[in-house]
């Protein structure tokens, strides 16, 4: 009995795994040629969906989070008069510059936080 529960679960999951937007996904065996394509695969909405594309190199992750930083503090009106730089490298995103206020460091902060995902946040600020 338990082992038809087992079964019955490893059935079930399987079969959810192999729908893909409402379609059913059959197993087939690989093709040795591979330009020999099956009837059923000439129509392109059931065809299997294109591969990703490839990663970003480090450099430009690295500049594109930096312009998304510096576009994120320059537009915000509370830090007008603050004087920011920001710098990121493979591990880190490095803040120095100087604020006006502990107010200003704060929200400095609060909004960089949310790249703490991808690097480190290194805080070198100065409160004028």
């Amino acid at each position: 009995m338990y082992r038809t529960r087992v079964c019955f679960l490893l059935l079930l999951s399987a079969s959810v795994v192999l729908t893909f937007s409402g379609l059913v996904v059959q197993a087939q065996q690989p093709y040795s040629d591979p330009q020999q394509q099956p009837a059923s695969h000439s129509d392109p909405s059931t065809s299997a969906p294109a591969a990703p594309p490839q990663t970003q190199s480090m450099g430009e992750s690295n500049s594109r989070i930096q312009r998304s930083v510096e576009d994120l503090l320059s537009g915000d009106p509370q830090l007008s008069s603050a004087d920011l730089n920001v710098n990121v490298d493979d591990h880190n995103i490095t803040l120095t510059g100087a604020v006006d206020s502990y107010t200003q460091h704060q929200r400095v902060m609060a909004l960089v936080q949310q790249y703490s995902r991808y690097r480190q946040i290194v805080d070198k600020l100065k409160t004028k």
